[in-house]
Order: C-alpha cells, then sequence, then structure tokens
C-alpha cells in the first residue's frame, strides 16, 4: 500500500517551501510579536523601565513606551529602546541593589520560568532573584512571600 505518491511529495514539499519563504520574508517585529512585553511588579503594579546606559532600573507607572519594553536575546534581558537591541539588564554583584542597564555585551545572563504575555514569572541571574522590596526592584535573595518574586509579563 503507497502512502504517499508523486502528487502529494511534491505538495507537501512546496507549502514546505513556500512556508519557509514567508517565514524568512516576514518582518521581524510581527514574528517577535509574543517576545516583547513590559515587566510589571504585581505588588506595585508598575512596570520595569530602562533609566540608561550605567544607570538603575527602576519600577515605574506603566506606560506604552519603548523603555519599558523588553525580550529575551538568548539569555539575556534586552530592552528594544535602541534600535540595534544592545541594552540589557544586568545584575548588580552585590546582593539587595537595583539592576542596572548596561551593553549586552557586560550584562550577565538573566533567566525566567515562562516568557508568555499574562502570565507570571520569576527571572533570576547570577545568583540572585529579581524582586519587589519598599516599592523597588532589587537582585537578591530568595524571599518568604514569593509574590514579591513574581513579575506579570503585559503586552
Amino acid at each position: 500500500m503507497k502512502i504517499f505518491d508523486k502528487t502529494t511529495m511534491a505538495v507537501t514539499t512546496g507549502a514546505a517551501t513556500l512556508a519557509l519563504g514567508l517565514t524568512l520574508l516576514a518582518p521581524a517585529q510581527q514574528a517577535n510579536a509574543t517576545g516583547i512585553w513590559r515587566i510589571q511588579s504585581p505588588t506595585t503594579g508598575k512596570c520595569v523601565q530602562w533609566n540608561g546606559y550605567g544607570k538603575n532600573i527602576t519600577l515605574v507607572k506603566c506606560a506604552k513606551k519603548y523603555a519599558q519594553y523588553w525580550g529575551f536575546e538568548g539569555t539575556q534581558l534586552v530592552n528594544i529602546s535602541n534600535e540595534y537591541a544592545g541594552w540589557c539588564l544586568d545584575v548588580p554583584k552585590k546582593a539587595e541593589r537595583a539592576p542596572v542597564g548596561r551593553a549586552c555585551a557586560h550584562a550577565n545572563a538573566i533567566m525566567a520560568n515562562d516568557k508568555r504575555v499574562g502570565h507570571k514569572t520569576y527571572m533570576a541571574g547570577d545568583g540572585k532573584y529579581l524582586k519587589t522590596v519598599n516599592g523597588k526592584i532589587v537582585c537578591g535573595k530568595r524571599t518568604a512571600d514569593k509574590k514579591k518574586m513574581q513579575w506579570k509579563l503585559i503586552a
């Protein structure tokens, strides 16, 4: 019994080639739409914001501006305010301090357990958790209150 014949194989190969071609020609933003989001603290309702190279990352009122949109580039958390995607969130060397804006080439890896819009995630880097303490974002030890270590990804 034949499962595939020449016609089926030609249609299947043509469809796969067309899908690959459309994927390669599609705009990068469109293909990446679900991978770019704002990061909101459930305890304050504020969003993580890029404030410039060498400056502390802060929590501010959520707004739809580039300084608040983030995405993962490999294992780094990248801010999209730079068209070349060269600005990353960096974990400070000392615990219980605010993360800092750095060039991605000099920033630590940040791991997240869920990267979907509308979901809560934990993020950590260099042995420190990103968390909300006294209304501010800091990197440090685990907290007993897990909600302080959670972040919600919003569109």
